[in-house]
């Protein structure tokens, strides 16, 4: 992504999150709490944005990492190089930024009637409990998803359908609007975005995780 690029793609994603406001009352009238699935495959989904999923898909990165160089690097430098720290950072400044627009937005889950209700500034300041927009699993699945599409492009299709399920299953479990979802989707891959351009100033040639 270049830096001509980045006001294009903050325009579809305005237009974006607009649109699919659209789609919040229909679908949240479908999809009630009560009705919410218990298969291990919505789990499965959920645990994609689940931060301790990162932790041990950064691990194992590491493991299989390999320096190509003659003399490779040790200590902090060696992991910045081999850009497996992506992982697990995008996650966790997607999943931050999302609480703290919780906590801005201050915007509830469905709650089974075609409006949006607000919790007032007065009532839990610091809590995001119970506030749905955007969604943090969405944005922590999206978030590394995007850093995986980037180190392992063959790995494309999994990461993708992992990240769009984390989404879904978070919707029709009647936990979020759409927007909401949508939401968290723009904040992770942006936080992705970030960690990717953050990583050229440490990036060296013959040091890197991508060997897919």
């Amino acid at each position: 992504m270049s830096a001509k690029q980045l006001p294009y793609l903050i325009v579809y994603g305005v237009v974006i999150l607009s649109l699919s406001h659209l789609l919040d009352f229909p679908i949240a009238g479908i999809f009630r709490p009560e009705h919410q699935s218990q298969s291990d495959l919505f789990k499965l989904f959920r645990c994609w944005g689940f931060l301790g999923t990162w932790v041990l898909i950064t691990i194992s990165a590491q493991l299989l990492s390999q320096p190509t160089s003659s003399k490779p690097l040790t200590g902090w430098k060696r992991y910045l190089n081999q850009e497996a720290w992506m992982l697990i950072a995008a996650p966790i400044i997607s999943g931050s930024i999302a609480e703290i627009i919780k906590l801005i937005v201050r915007r509830i889950r469905p709650h089974g009637d075609p409006s949006y209700i607000f919790r007032s500034w007065l009532d839990r300041p610091f809590s995001t409990s119970g506030i749905g927009f955007p969604s943090s699993h969405t944005a922590v699945a999206f978030a590394g998803s995007t850093i995986i599409i980037y180190l392992y492009p063959r790995l494309k299709l999994p990461a993708i359908i992992m990240a769009a399920g984390c989404l879904v299953t978070r919707v029709v479990s009647g936990a979020h609007y759409f927007s909401d979802g949508i939401g968290g989707a723009l904040v992770g891959i942006s936080a992705g975005f970030l960690c990717i351009w953050l990583s050229s100033f440490v990036k060296k040639p013959g040091n890197s995780v991508r060997s897919c």
